[in-house]
Protein backbone atom coordinates (compact mmCIF):
# COMPACT_ATOMS: atom_id res chain seq x y z
CA UNK A 1 0.00 0.00 0.00
CA UNK A 2 1.17 3.67 -0.90
CA UNK A 3 1.89 6.20 1.61
CA UNK A 4 -0.03 8.95 1.46
CA UNK A 5 3.26 11.35 1.18
CA UNK A 6 4.21 9.10 -1.84
CA UNK A 7 0.63 9.77 -3.48
CA UNK A 8 1.00 13.66 -2.93
CA UNK A 9 4.71 13.75 -4.17
CA UNK A 10 3.38 11.81 -7.21
CA UNK A 11 0.16 13.63 -7.54
CA UNK A 12 2.58 16.59 -7.65
CA UNK A 13 4.99 14.98 -10.27
CA UNK A 14 2.17 14.31 -12.50
CA UNK A 15 0.58 18.00 -12.02
CA UNK A 16 4.12 19.69 -13.08
CA UNK A 17 4.23 17.31 -16.09
CA UNK A 18 0.60 18.52 -17.40
CA UNK A 19 1.56 22.04 -17.07
CA UNK A 20 4.29 21.36 -18.94
CA UNK A 21 2.71 18.83 -21.66
CA UNK A 22 -0.95 20.61 -21.87
CA UNK A 23 -2.89 18.69 -24.57
CA UNK A 24 0.54 16.02 -25.44
CA UNK A 25 -0.42 14.94 -21.77
CA UNK A 26 -1.08 10.96 -21.75
CA UNK A 27 -1.30 10.17 -18.15
CA UNK A 28 -4.78 11.33 -16.79
CA UNK A 29 -5.79 7.64 -15.66
CA UNK A 30 -2.68 7.61 -13.73
CA UNK A 31 -3.54 10.80 -12.00
CA UNK A 32 -7.00 9.35 -11.75
CA UNK A 33 -5.71 6.60 -9.62
CA UNK A 34 -3.66 8.54 -7.15
CA UNK A 35 -6.35 11.07 -6.34
CA UNK A 36 -8.58 7.54 -5.70
CA UNK A 37 -5.64 6.50 -4.11
CA UNK A 38 -6.07 9.69 -1.62
CA UNK A 39 -9.52 9.29 -1.45
CA UNK A 40 -9.15 6.29 -0.24
CA UNK A 41 -6.64 7.00 2.46
CA UNK A 42 -9.57 8.72 3.94
CA UNK A 43 -8.07 12.50 3.03
CA UNK A 44 -9.91 14.87 1.80
CA UNK A 45 -8.80 17.52 -1.03
CA UNK A 46 -10.18 21.10 -0.36
CA UNK A 47 -9.32 24.90 -1.54
CA UNK A 48 -7.02 26.76 0.70
CA UNK A 49 -9.20 29.10 2.62
CA UNK A 50 -6.49 30.79 5.13
CA UNK A 51 -8.30 31.11 8.55
CA UNK A 52 -6.10 30.55 11.59
CA UNK A 53 -8.42 27.21 12.19
CA UNK A 54 -7.08 25.66 9.11
CA UNK A 55 -3.98 24.12 8.55
CA UNK A 56 -2.86 26.05 5.52
CA UNK A 57 -2.22 29.13 8.05
CA UNK A 58 0.78 27.61 9.20
CA UNK A 59 2.60 27.30 5.64
CA UNK A 60 2.37 30.95 5.74
CA UNK A 61 5.72 33.22 6.67
CA UNK A 62 5.75 34.98 9.60
CA UNK A 63 5.04 38.39 7.68
CA UNK A 64 1.59 36.42 6.13
CA UNK A 65 0.58 35.38 9.65
CA UNK A 66 1.03 39.19 10.80
CA UNK A 67 -0.91 40.53 7.64
CA UNK A 68 -3.42 37.80 8.22
CA UNK A 69 -3.18 38.92 12.13
CA UNK A 70 -4.15 42.59 10.81
CA UNK A 71 -6.65 41.13 8.42
CA UNK A 72 -8.58 39.95 11.28
CA UNK A 73 -8.29 43.13 13.19
CA UNK A 74 -9.74 45.09 10.31
CA UNK A 75 -12.67 42.75 9.91
CA UNK A 76 -13.58 43.22 13.29
CA UNK A 77 -13.12 46.53 13.00
CA UNK A 78 -15.32 46.86 9.80
CA UNK A 79 -17.76 45.05 11.40
CA UNK A 80 -18.04 47.57 14.39
CA UNK A 81 -18.39 50.51 11.56
CA UNK A 82 -21.20 48.96 10.15
CA UNK A 83 -22.82 48.39 13.48
CA UNK A 84 -22.26 51.83 14.27
CA UNK A 85 -23.70 53.28 10.62
CA UNK A 86 -20.48 54.24 9.48
CA UNK A 87 -20.37 53.19 5.82
CA UNK A 88 -17.78 55.11 4.53
CA UNK A 89 -15.46 53.99 7.39
CA UNK A 90 -16.45 50.08 6.86
CA UNK A 91 -15.68 50.69 2.68
CA UNK A 92 -12.58 52.00 3.37
CA UNK A 93 -11.87 48.99 5.79
CA UNK A 94 -13.07 46.54 3.07
CA UNK A 95 -10.39 47.61 0.94
CA UNK A 96 -7.58 47.42 3.54
CA UNK A 97 -9.17 44.00 4.13
CA UNK A 98 -9.31 42.95 0.56
CA UNK A 99 -5.37 44.47 -0.14
CA UNK A 100 -4.55 42.30 2.79
CA UNK A 101 -6.02 39.22 1.67
CA UNK A 102 -4.30 39.59 -1.55
CA UNK A 103 -0.86 40.02 0.39
CA UNK A 104 -1.31 36.76 2.26
CA UNK A 105 -2.53 35.25 -0.98
CA UNK A 106 0.77 36.30 -2.55
CA UNK A 107 2.67 34.64 0.60
CA UNK A 108 0.93 31.61 0.70
CA UNK A 109 1.95 30.76 -3.01
CA UNK A 110 5.32 32.04 -2.33
CA UNK A 111 5.60 29.68 0.41
CA UNK A 112 4.13 26.86 -1.41
CA UNK A 113 5.77 27.87 -4.70
CA UNK A 114 5.70 24.42 -7.32
CA UNK A 115 3.63 22.61 -5.05
CA UNK A 116 0.15 22.09 -6.51
CA UNK A 117 -0.95 19.18 -3.95
CA UNK A 118 0.19 19.83 0.04
CA UNK A 119 -0.45 17.60 2.64
CA UNK A 120 -1.82 19.62 5.60
CA UNK A 121 -0.03 18.24 8.24
CA UNK A 122 0.27 14.85 10.59
CA UNK A 123 -3.13 15.56 12.10
CA UNK A 124 -5.15 16.61 9.71
CA UNK A 125 -7.04 14.63 7.13
CA UNK A 126 -6.20 17.44 4.33
CA UNK A 127 -5.16 17.76 0.98
CA UNK A 128 -4.90 21.33 -0.19
CA UNK A 129 -5.21 21.99 -3.75
CA UNK A 130 -2.87 24.85 -4.79
CA UNK A 131 -3.38 26.11 -8.29
CA UNK A 132 -3.12 30.04 -7.80
CA UNK A 133 -2.80 30.70 -11.34
CA UNK A 134 -6.09 28.27 -12.58
CA UNK A 135 -3.24 26.24 -14.59
CA UNK A 136 -4.48 22.62 -13.66
CA UNK A 137 -8.68 24.02 -13.89
CA UNK A 138 -8.69 22.33 -17.20
CA UNK A 139 -8.14 19.13 -15.73
CA UNK A 140 -11.77 18.90 -13.90
CA UNK A 141 -13.22 19.85 -17.07
CA UNK A 142 -11.99 16.18 -18.74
Amino acid sequence: METIESLVAELNELFKRYINEKEDFKELERMREVVLGIKNLGYSIVNPILEFTEPEYDLLSDSGKKDYSTMVDIRRMKMEAVQKHEFERAADLRDDERKLLEKIKIDFANQTQNQHIILAGKFSDLILFNDPENVLIALFKK
